[in-house]
């Protein structure tokens, strides 16, 4: 006698992810909404191609009925947010993608051009946009978005966009930075951030960088576990599958000793409640966007004390050139893990040419030399 159907069938069911069924040999998506509409989409032979042309269907988005710009921008930001994107962004990339993008309160982008239809716009009024901007930098990177909402809409087949105007449009002239972190400068700062409570983290921050020569992101997510006797470990920001490794000697373990230990002074910064070396006052991790923002505070009261002038601020993010630009030009592509020398080739700003160490704070001195390891 043949068992009843039934437990199988639903054990079997709970085993496929939503809306797809079997029913004989044929796979099908059934929609959720009534009526139900099925669609085959393979068979239990072949179940790879059918998990995947039921993908497909899953993660479609459904067209858009107001081609305007600001409807576009609505449907661009639920697809960054989608589990599925295509895109592969960054956190950080996403986050100023979402800004650009705002629509309450309306961004800049939004608001020129948040009423148009999407195949309305042409390459002038691009290049009005760029021209009429204050800040020609900034209206680079939101046409570059602008850009990729073009392409959106043509992989989705919008009705009448058939070209992206933005593509082979000259934008704003963009000059590459040469701010150029002397040591005396280095100094200054590293000193003023060491005495004083409020920014002891940044020094800390500052020795790690200019000795590693790693990216701020790179730096905040270091953790007790990354680093031991023999090495310093740690992955890119840029892409976190390719990983970094540095020998543990004495310049750079007495610059995680001095972290640990503002750490330790900092509230909440308890070891047993987060293990990441660099943590805000409620015991969390430093978020990229405290870190700046504490930074900008710092150099504002560096300024205001007198102890650099406001011509004399820089990033953070300038130490990393420092580190390149103080050291053999052959060996600072390896240090930052560029691809091509000529990204290397924008980080060497040392006026002077110098060829420096670059393994140790010239605030705190100490660690090896070249001639002390002879």
């Amino acid at each position: 006698m043949t068992p009843p159907r039934g437990p199988k069938r639903a054990k079997e069911r709970d085993s496929y992810p939503p809306r797809f069924h079997t029913k004989g040999r044929a796979v099908y998506h059934v929609t959720g909404t009534k009526p139900q509409k099925w669609t085959k989409i393979g068979t239990i032979d072949d179940m790879p191609a059918a998990i995947t042309a039921w993908g497909k269907i899953e993660y479609s988005h459904a067209p858009i009925s107001d081609g305007t710009v600001r409807a576009v921008a609505t449907k661009f930001l639920g697809l960054l947010d989608d589990p599925a994107n295509p895109l592969k962004l960054a956190e950080t990339t996403r986050r100023n993608y979402k800004l650009m993008l705002r629509i309450e309160p309306p961004s800049t982008l939004i608001l020129a051009f948040g009423k148009m239809l999407m195949a309305d716009v042409r390459k002038h009024h691009i290049a009005d946009y760029l021209d009429a901007s204050p800040h020609p930098v900034a209206a680079n990177r939101q046409i570059q978005l602008f850009s990729k909402m073009f392409q959106y809409c043509e992989r989705k087949g919008m009705a009448g966009v058939e070209a992206n105007p933005c593509y082979k449009l000259e934008r704003n002239h963009e000059s590459a930075r040469s701010v150029y972190v002397d040591d005396a400068l280095y100094c200054a700062i590293w000193t003023c951030a060491w005495n004083s409570d409020a920014w002891k983290r940044y020094a800390a921050a500052m020795d790690i960088s200019l000795i590693t020569g790693w990216r701020e992101g790179e730096i905040l997510r270091i953790r007790e576990t990354d680093f031991d006797a023999d090495e310093l470990r740690g992955s890119e920001s840029k892409d976190k599958a390719k990983r970094m490794r540095l020998p543990m000697f004495p310049a750079l373990a007495a610059a995680l000793q001095r972290a640990l230990d503002v750490r330790a002074e900092t509230p909440g910064g308890v070891p047993m409640i987060c293990k990441s070396l660099f943590t805000g006052r409620q015991g969390a991790q430093l978020t990229d966007g405290g870190f700046k923002s504490g930074w900008g505070r710092m150099m504002r009261a560096a300024v205001a004390d007198k102890t650099i002038t406001a011509e004399q601020r820089f990033h953070f993010h300038d130490i990393r050139a420092k580190h390149a630009s103080d050291r053999d030009d052959d060996l600072a592509q390896l240090a930052l893990g560029h691809t091509s020398a000529r990204m290397t080739a924008v980080y060497m700003r040392n006026p002077k040419g110098r060829k420096y160490d670059g393994l140790d704070s010239p605030a705190v001195g100490g660690g090896t030399t070249k001639k002390d390891e002879k």
